[in-house]
């Protein structure tokens, strides 16, 4: 039987995701304000976090994080907007670029860690096998659902096909993909200078 934390953090992060997909579509005319609220939750999260995380690295290595999956995130929405493959709609000044995805990409990796943390840690999970399960899992499921709810509140559209609820399966694929890469990146990190993260690597809970 699933432990009840980890039902309770799976509950309440996708209810946290389906708002934050709700609010993006209802304030999608107001890119900049939405960019402020991402920033802001995102700072808020990050105190959270570093909060039960009780080694020295801890601040660097998700601030790390953030910065690399924003970059990331960012060069991959350009190519995709520059070749028509999705659309952003409503933007003001006829933008195709809204201001506030850097910040959900680098609330993305940030998100996905607490969720994995929580996991891990309530099943006391420590191989690497058990870990890239439960990152491949995580990173397929929350990332396309928020998708799913931005996308029917009118946010943006693919032009990809082979679509589910709006989101194709090519796009599934990339964005498992991505973030469990940056979760191999991050464990071999980790374990080549032996710092003791909970998620990316083995520690004692």
């Amino acid at each position: 039987m699933m432990n009840k934390e980890v039902i309770k953090q799976l509950l309440k992060s996708f209810v946290v995701i389906s708002a934050a997909g709700v609010v993006i579509g209802l304030l999608r005319h107001h890119d900049a304000l939405v960019a402020v609220l991402l920033a802001l939750f995102a700072l808020e999260r990050l105190w959270r976090t570093l909060k039960v995380l009780e080694y020295p690295y801890a601040f660097m290595l998700l601030l790390a994080g953030m910065i690399l999956t924003g970059c990331a995130g960012v060069y991959g929405e350009e190519w995709g907007i520059a070749n028509g493959y999705w659309a952003y709609h409503d933007l003001p000044d006829n933008r195709e670029f809204p201001y506030w995805l850097p910040f959900a990409w680098a609330l993305a990796f940030l998100y996905l860690y607490r969720v994995e943390l929580a996991i891990i840690k309530n099943l006391h999970l420590r191989s690497f096998r058990s870990k890239i399960l439960i990152i491949a899992a995580v990173s397929t499921f929350y990332p396309t659902w928020g998708e799913v709810v931005a996308i029917n509140m009118g946010v943006w559209t693919y032009a990809w096909p082979y679509q589910l609820l709006g989101v194709p399966l090519l796009a599934i694929l990339i964005l498992t993909l991505f973030h469990t890469g940056m979760f191999i990146l991050f464990w071999f990190i980790c374990k080549r200078y032996d710092i003791a993260d909970p998620v990316w690597n083995k520690q004692r809970f």
